[in-house]
Order: structure tokens, then C-alpha cells, then sequence
């Protein structure tokens, strides 16, 4: 089992995307509010929705406050080029295709992970910092399951939602392009996390994959069920065999990555079925160490999506 914690893309690392950063309009301090409307902020890459009238009132300083009720602004979340550049799997990045991000990351990445893709293909080139290609890859996104011959003559078509690329050179001042294309429509891309993996030890048998449903039921006089579909997240638990001497540094890396989310990957093989079921971007409900053995110990870890 692999944790990667998310490098933060900040604006110095992100060299260009065809993504344009156009979602509304800048907020104007002179301008007098009203309820509804929406305006970014593009020095934070944020947008907010007005929800009481108010004029020069920053929508950052002013979301909740003590004598404003309700608060003036409400935080909506990352600007659309953003959504794909911050560990939010709540959002995805909807553009033209092709798609193209180009990102330095400043320091070395041995792993890249994308959550939330809906597209046809993805292309990955590595450059060093002589502008040389040092690593590359391309692959196509369709997928279908095939069972039966019927599967194979008359079955649909998906799309793999997530990927992961491991074993990415270590060079210092590299620079990331990723092109994703898509032949009908938009590009969908949910975040993109790259960094240096931590071994959380081998998975077990007995691993769970589920989701946590918010959404309600409620039945009105007659007994009729009244549905409020809400999001659902992916939930896993897992338990791992952890050596002796990486109890310290798997210790260390869970406790510094509490609050904080990261991908979590329990089968690295992504060709497996069990790939996307033990794949989850999110944060760690819990974990502990049991030290069962004088060689090893076994690692139980409780995960939730975001």
C-alpha cells in the first residue's frame, strides 16, 4: 500500500494551462452587492456567491462574521482551472480538448496520480531541466470489462476514472506536461497529485471498499419515501504487514498526514479489478499499529474520500 501526500501546486509552479481563468467577474470593492451574484478572486483562484447585499466587504475576510446574519459571502470552491491543481476531489476541471497542463514541481516526484477523469486518452512527458524528455507515457482511457462473447460484440464502452504512474525519475528541476483529450465534449479532470510515495506495507487479505451515502429519505403522511440524493464518498478499510524497522517512518508519515488529505493506493496494478476499489484520495479516519510479531506488525487504517 502506497500513501502519496499532494505536492501544493502553487502559482510559481504552474507554468501554463489552456484552462482560462474567466469564471466571473473580479470582485470590484466599489460595487454594491446583490444576492446571487458571483465573482472570483483570481489572486486567490476562489469564487464567491453574495449571499446578503453589501459593498466593500472582501469576500475572504467576510464569510462569517458575528453581526452579519447571514454572512455576505459564501466560499464556492476553487476557480475551474484550479479544481485540477488542489487535493479537492469534490471538483473537477472542465475544459476544451486537448487539455494541457504544464507544472515545475520545484522539488523530485517519483509518482503522479489523477482522481475524477472523464476523457479518451492521457499523455505524461517528463522534461529535465536541459529541456531533455526523461520520461513519458501515453494511454488510452476507454475501457470495457469482456466476460462473455456478448460482452465482446455488444458491450459498452467506460472510461477509467482514475490513474496512477509510479517510477518517475528523480530529477531535480523537472518539468510536467500532461495533454488529455477527449473526442466529444469537454475534459473532465478531478485533482492532480504528485510526490513521493511512503510503503504503508503489503495489503492483507479481508480489505473493504464501500461509500458513505448522504443522502436522505424521508416519508411524508401517506408513507411515500421522499429522496434528497446527495453525494456519496468511497470508503476502504485495509490492514497491511509492516516490518519492524518501518513502523517508525509509517508512523511518522500517517501522524503528519492527519487532517490532510492524500491518495491512498492498495493495489498498485491498475490493469487489476481491485485497483479503483482500493484507490481513494481522502483522509485517514484512523489507524493503528498492532505489533503482533517480533519481525512485523500489522497496519490497520481506516480511509475516507473526500
Amino acid at each position: 500500500m502506497k500513501m502519496i501526500p499532494p505536492l501544493t501546486i502553487t502559482d510559481d509552479k504552474l507554468v501554463s494551462s489552456t484552462v482560462p481563468e474567466t469564471d466571473y467577474a473580479e470582485w470590484n470593492s466599489a460595487t454594491a452587492y446583490t444576492v446571487g451574484q458571483r465573482v472570483m478572486r483570481e489572486s486567490l483562484h476562489r469564487v464567491y456567491e453574495c449571499l446578503a447585499p453589501n459593498t466593500n466587504k472582501a469576500p475572504e475576510s467576510n464569510l462569517v462574521s458575528v453581526t452579519d446574519d447571514p454572512p455576505p459571502w459564501l466560499d464556492l470552491g476553487s476557480t475551474n482551472r484550479w479544481r485540477m491543481l488542489v487535493p479537492d476531489a469534490n471538483y473537477q476541471t472542465s475544459g476544451a480538448s486537448p487539455l494541457t497542463v504544464v507544472i515545475e514541481p520545484g522539488e523530485r516526484i517519483t509518482a503522479l496520480a489523477i482522481v475524477g477523469l472523464e476523457a479518451d486518452s492521457i499523455s505524461i512527458e517528463m522534461r529535465d531541466a536541459n529541456d531533455e524528455v526523461a520520461w513519458s507515457f501515453t494511454e488510452t482511457l476507454r475501457r470495457r470489462t469482456t466476460l462473455t462473447w456478448s460482452d465482446y460484440y455488444f458491450g459498452k464502452f467506460g472510461r477509467k476514472p482514475s490513474v496512477l504512474y509510479q517510477g518517475l525519475p528523480p530529477i531535480s528541476g523537472a518539468t510536467v506536461t500532461i495533454t488529455i483529450t477527449r473526442a466529444t465534449g469537454d475534459v473532465l479532470c478531478g485533482p492532480i497529485v504528485m510526490g513521493v510515495p511512503v510503503d504503508l506495507g503489503k495489503v492483507q487479505t479481508g480489505a473493504t471498499s464501500g461509500i458513505r451515502d448522504f443522502t436522505r429519505t424521508e416519508r411524508d403522511a401517506f408513507g411515500r419515501a421522499l429522496i434528497l440524493r446527495r453525494k456519496a464518498v468511497p470508503k476502504t478499510s485495509q490492514r497491511t504487514t509492516v516490518f519492524k524497522d518501518q513502523v517508525p517512518r509509517v508512523r511518522d508519515a500517517l501522524s503528519a498526514q492527519r487532517g490532510k488529505a492524500a491518495v491512498f493506493v492498495g493495489v498498485e496494478d491498475s490493469s487489476s479489478g481491485y485497483f479503483d476499489a482500493l484507490l481513494v484520495l481522502g483522509l485517514i479516519n484512523n489507524w493503528e499499529v498492532s505489533l503482533d510479531f517480533f519481525g512485523h506488525s500489522n497496519l490497520s487504517i481506516d480511509l475516507e474520500g473526500l
